[in-house]
């Protein structure tokens, strides 16, 4: 089974490659806790993942940090359906 840190990696490669001009960045906590910050020219979104919540998706209005806010636009218990969301939100706001 694939380690969450390599599938955030792994989307992240996904998403530069899907977007040229994109900034992925990710950090990683002691408590197992990840976050991806994700901006597209003046689109900035984020997905968050600590163990008791799962995954929170949510675009970033103001800075970073409005990051690991305690309450999210969306959430999920998987990877991958937060995956889709962010995908979704980035062909909604830069359609090709």
């Amino acid at each position: 089974m694939i380690s969450l840190n390599k599938e955030f990696k792994n989307f992240g490669d996904e998403i530069r490659h899907k977007f040229p001009g994109s900034s992925v960045k990710t950090d990683t906590f002691p408590s197992g806790a990840l976050s991806m910050d994700i901006r597209l020219e003046n689109y900035h979104l984020v997905i968050d993942y600590t163990k008791s919540t799962g995954f929170g998706v949510d675009e970033l209005k103001n800075s970073v940090d409005d990051a690991f806010s305690p309450s999210y636009k969306y959430c999920y218990t998987t990877f991958n359906e937060a995956a889709k969301k962010i995908f979704e939100m980035l062909n909604g706001h830069y359609p090709k």
